[in-house]
């Protein structure tokens, strides 16, 4: 059974490994890294995936090796996970819940949301107040306020955010994702508008191993089938390649209900350092979840499928 699941794995996701296995383009990790913050500050999880062939994966092993309910994997939820408030932190603890829609696709570890702003605490993000102000800083850290990096597995294939160690090639960083709250058109939630900040995030996993901060904060109006993008500028140290990727919104990133990926709108990211220095590349969302096109240094078009948001 472990060989015959192996061979599917590979079948799945190619003898490469997929974009776990590669250094991912600098547009792929911003997107990973723009998605995941996004997603986490309107009290969702990022669990789905658009790959059909994903979904087929999950659906072969759960024939071939069928599990009762009894014995499943935990089912994600944000309001079952989520602790109560506690000195104006709260903590959601995965341990290896899932989609049972999905259950490829798995998280492991902790993160914490550490608000800033009195009576600002709360399990619905959306709702806090921008007149406070209310803010939160998004860690990797469990309730006893030790380190407990954040894993999404799909499949074979892992991914590891930890935002608690310094990581960076050419400038250090930590820290994790903060989110403002700064309403919008009379509107004072953080529904309305909210900006992230990111300080530091490591993303390590397979031949990845990026810093990412952000240059200009990522800013965002609404949430689900109308979450919109609006700007923001994110840096990538590449650091076992050793060069840096700066990805900036160029057009609106516009999303569907339910997919933690933008569905409409592009980034272009400038490469700083390495063989690319000077160049850019692009990408298009969409159309449909998890999609998208990627347009390269030598402005070669071709299908990415983009597997990682945390």
């Amino acid at each position: 059974m472990k060989r015959f699941s192996c061979i599917l794995i590979l079948a799945v996701f190619g003898c490469n490994g997929g974009s776990g296995a590669s250094d991912g383009t600098g547009s792929e990790v911003a997107t990973a890294a723009i998605s995941g913050g996004v997603t986490t500050s309107e009290a969702s999880i990022a669990l789905n995936s658009g790959r059909e062939e994903v979904r087929s994966f999950a659906r072969i092993l759960n024939r071939l090796n069928p599990i009762s309910s009894a014995w499943a994997v935990p089912s994600c939820s944000w309001s079952s996970l989520i602790s109560a408030c506690n000195s104006n932190s709260e903590t959601l603890t995965y341990d290896g819940c899932s989609n049972p829609n999905d259950p490829a696709i798995k998280i492991l570890g902790s993160e914490s949301l550490v608000w800033t702003g009195a009576g600002c605490c709360t399990s619905a993000p959306l709702s806090a107040s921008s007149t406070t102000p209310c803010s939160f800083v998004r860690r990797t850290v469990n309730a006893s306020g030790a380190t407990d990096p954040l894993v999404r597995s799909v499949g074979a294939h892992s991914v590891t955010l930890n935002t608690e160690e310094i990581s960076g090639y050419d400038q250090p960083k930590t820290g994790g994702f903060g989110v403002a709250c700064q309403g919008q058109g009379g509107n004072s939630t953080c529904e309305a508008q909210r900006e992230i900040t990111i300080a530091g995030a490591h993303y390590t996993g397979g031949r990845w191993d990026h810093t990412v901060s952000t240059d200009t904060p990522v800013v965002i109006q609404g949430h689900g089938a109308t979450r919109n993008v609006l700007s923001g500028t994110v840096r990538v140290q590449h650091n076992q390649a050793k060069y840096t990727s700066i990805t900036a919104v160029t057009s609106t990133l516009t999303h569907t209900e339910g997919c933690c990926f933008p569905t409409g709108g592009s980034i272009r990211t400038t490469f700083v350092g390495g063989a690319f220095d000077g160049k850019s590349e692009s990408m298009t969302y969409g159309p449909g979840c998890g999609e998208s096109t990627l347009s390269d240094t030598e402005n070669q078009r071709t299908g990415l499928a983009l597997h990682h948001c945390l």
